[in-house]
């Protein structure tokens, strides 16, 4: 014996948060304990304290010289860059140089190498691309 059951005149409204335009992930109000309002996490930022972006690299792409600024004074600072394929190729640390260090990438082949910077409080790896 199979048994049919008929849903017709059922209605399903999605939630007035969904209706309001914002569908993003970060869109459904998240609670796991009762005492907390929200407490999920948006960004990585917030879990390293907020140190992210503290460091650009500029041009790049670059064909002879990068700039890496920092967003504050830092009076001591280890620069590595790296190949893709994981070789060092330039490992340095500058002392007392302000807000920023230039970097002569010209004797480098073509391609992409990452930035490794390295001060007392901020840690940071970036992407280069040298024409």
């Amino acid at each position: 014996m199979i048994l049919i059951i008929d849903a017709l005149g059922f209605n399903c409204t999605p939630t007035t948060l969904r209706l309001s335009g914002n569908n993003n992930v970060f869109a459904a109000k998240v609670k796991s304990h009762s005492n907390t309002n929200n407490n999920r996490v948006t960004g990585i930022n917030q879990l390293i304290g907020g140190t992210k972006n503290q460091i650009t690299i500029y041009p790049n792409p670059a064909s002879s010289n990068v700039t890496i600024g920092f967003a504050t004074a830092v009076s001591k600072a280890t620069i590595k860059v790296v190949s893709l394929l994981g070789s060092e190729i330039f490992s340095q640390t500058y002392n007392q140089f302000g807000t920023s260090i230039s970097l002569d990438i010209s004797k480098y082949e073509s391609g992409a190498y990452l930035v490794q910077i390295t001060t007392d409080n901020i840690s940071e790896v970036k992407r280069i691309v040298k024409q």
